[in-house]
Formats: C-alpha cells, sequence, structure tokens
C-alpha cells in the first residue's frame, strides 16, 4: 500500500560559503527562518526580516502532505529546488523563476 508522506526533509545552504542545515519537518509543526534569534533557522543577511518566513507542511486525510510557505516580510521570499533536487538544472542561472 501507499504510506503518506508526513514529514520531508529542508536544507538550508549559504550560496556563497557552500554551509548548510538540514532540518526535518513534519506535519503540524513549523520552521521559522528569519534574522531574530527566536527562529528555527537565523539568516543574518540584507533584505531578512525578524521574522521573515514559517514553513510547513500541511496534510489532509487521505492524501501526501504538501511543502508551504508563509512570506511574513516586507521583502518577498523565493523558493528554488537545491542542486540536488531532480528538477534543480531547469531553476539554474541567475535569473530567477
Amino acid at each position: 500500500g501507499h504510506s503518506r508522506v508526513t514529514q520531508c526533509d529542508v536544507t538550508v545552504a549559504h550560496a556563497r560559503t557552500g554551509a548548510s542545515q538540514t532540518f526535518t519537518l513534519q506535519a503540524g509543526s513549523v520552521l521559522r527562518l528569519g534574522r531574530g534569534l527566536a527562529n528555527d533557522v537565523v539568516l543574518d543577511c540584507d533584505g531578512v526580516s525578524a521574522f521573515h518566513a514559517e514553513l510547513f507542511l500541511r496534510c489532509a486525510e487521505g492524501v501526501d502532505g504538501f511543502f508551504c510557505v508563509r512570506d511574513n516580510s516586507k521583502n518577498g521570499t523565493g523558493v528554488r529546488p537545491g542542486p540536488e533536487a531532480a528538477d534543480a538544472a531547469a531553476w539554474r542561472g541567475d535569473a530567477e523563476p
């Protein structure tokens, strides 16, 4: 039978240094990103708000969970697959999708 997706790994990578952190995001939990020290992922970068964004996995009865981003910033939030993702080649280059 088919087992439902109820968790996923999220890797946050710094483009210049190559440093990365991986977090396991489970359905019902939230991963908070921003400049503030109370966040799960602290991003000390220009344009990042104190509480910039939240990542969560939303699940419904009988279907796989899907990845959601709640943008709490005034500057916007971009999302793109990492270099290991199956469709990463389509996102490479300097252009934002």
